[in-house]
């Protein structure tokens, strides 16, 4: 009895412990074959836009053509030598402040021109002098007759014939009564009355239009007098200004001592210095090119003509300088012939982020910035990532898993579906496939797919 009852006991443990044994080969060749099942990352096939970005070289700096319009070139006022010069290429500059001294040359030659320059002036002063004393006695009879044409017509009533015709009218009045007398005893007829009255108003309308027309003429004529008068007002002061530079050259040329001082004419940075000191000019050689200092910035950059294809004006632009991005827009499109290449011309959109010492130390030097152009396309229904399009033997397709619930455990499988590519960007492409409902892309695989292959998740 004794026995029966241990063997059990020894048969009970035995089954457990092959139990045992059992479960822990399954669990651990389960976890055999799940080690050796690809891993994969998927995700949702989503709905979006395709993105490209291009990244070229470029350069911020002052607005180029507003450069060209705005300079301001400085010219030598004599022919001689730079004794001195106090500025440098990107240098600021105030109004007024010295820039150059130069040295008159005094050589025979120019001793001579001097000397001829001088007797012109002299001579041209002269003239001028005697300009002014015609004008002036031209002006003296113009206002003589001015004063007397407005007597004239004050005095216009005074005229021999409107006082005949006045004196006329005189006597038709007294017509007039001894008429109406007449007619009142019936001495002569009311025609003869009425007749002896129109002529008298007749008379007064002469006399009216007779006046009205001499007021006018006499009036157009002091209109000319006094167009006259402007005329010669505006030739003396004409005059006068020249006479009055004249008079200061004549001044400087006493006191010259064979030295100017060139000076800034507007505020702003130096853009070509063209001259150094002890450089020979001549007059008016162009000695530097001031450019005002509030100046509009722009970024450029140039690209290939097939990558500027994608480029066009009202793309927004973003451009980095020192580590920071910031944006623009493209405002102009330039084909360089010679080059075979696009430029093209970006406005800053917010000029109060530009680094003070881009602007302020040097403002007319380009710094290089990296430009990113991001073109977006329009909206897609499918956009998968780059990695999970699987391009072979000119065909495109992608690996989708679905997820298959068991008894006991979950699985993971894979197909293979094809596609067709619609665009692609960067990072993501546009496709068109059939793709189960619940079913997610792979992006990304430890080993090689096949149809139909279990897979486990990252």
């Amino acid at each position: 009895m004794e026995t029966g009852i241990k063997f059990k006991q020894i048969m009970g443990r035995s089954m457990l412990i092959f139990l045992g044994i059992m479960l822990a080969l399954t669990i651990l060749s389960k976890t055999i074959y799940t080690f050796l099942l690809p891993v994969v990352k998927v995700q949702e096939v989503e709905k979006g836009k395709i993105e490209t970005k291009l990244i070229v070289d470029g350069k911020v700096g002052p607005d180029e053509k507003f450069i060209e319009k705005k300079q301001f070139k400085v010219e030598a006022p004599l022919e001689g030598k730079v004794a001195d010069c106090q500025i440098e290429e990107g240098g600021k500059v105030q109004k007024g402040e010295v820039l150059f001294t130069l040295e008159e040359e005094q050589s025979e030659a120019s001793l001579l021109k001097k000397e001829l320059e001088h007797t012109k002036l002299l001579l041209e002063q002269e003239s001028l002098d005697r300009q002014k004393q015609a004008l002036e006695v031209e002006r003296g009879k113009t206002q003589e007759a001015y004063q007397k044409q407005q007597d004239k017509i004050s005095q216009v009533a005074e005229d021999a014939e409107l006082i005949a015709l006045q004196e006329a009218i005189q006597k038709q009045e007294q017509e007039v009564n001894l008429n109406e007398a007449l007619y009142a005893i019936g001495a002569v007829s009311q025609e003869a009355y009425e007749t002896s009255q129109n002529k008298r108003e007749e008379l007064k309308r002469k006399v009216e239009q007779l006046t009205q027309v001499k007021i006018e003429n006499l009036e157009k004529e002091l209109e000319a007098l006094q167009a006259k008068e402007t005329t010669l007002v505006n030739q003396q002061m004409e005059i006068d200004k020249q006479s009055i530079l004249n008079n200061h050259q004549l001044q400087v040329e006493e006191v010259d001592t064979g030295k100017r001082v060139v000076t800034a004419p507007i505020s702003g940075y130096i853009q070509t210095l063209h001259t150094f000191e002890q450089d020979q000019v001549d007059k008016k050689e162009i000695l530097a090119v001031i450019v005002p200092e509030d100046i509009p910035y722009r970024v450029s950059f140039e690209v290939s003509k097939v990558q500027a294809e994608k480029i066009k004006v009202g793309d927004k632009v973003k451009w980095t300088l020192e580590r920071r991005k910031r944006d623009a827009e493209v405002i102009q499109k330039t084909l360089n012939q010679e080059k075979g290449a696009y430029t093209f011309t970006c406005e800053i959109e917010d000029m109060e982020e530009m680094p003070q010492e881009v602007v302020q130390q040097d403002g007319t030097a380009y710094k290089s910035v990296l430009i990113e152009v991001v073109q977006a396309s329009g909206t897609y229904e499918q956009i998968v990532p780059n990695s999970a399009i699987v391009k072979q033997e000119g065909q495109n397709y992608i690996f989708v898993m679905e997820k298959q619930e068991g008894t006991w455990v979950t699985t993971y499988k894979v197909s293979k579906i094809n596609c067709t590519l619609l665009k692609e960007g960067d990072l993501n492409t546009a496709i068109t496939a059939i793709v189960p409902t619940g079913a997610k892309v792979v992006v990304r695989t430890s080993k090689p797919l096949k149809e139909g292959m279990e897979v486990s998740l990252e």
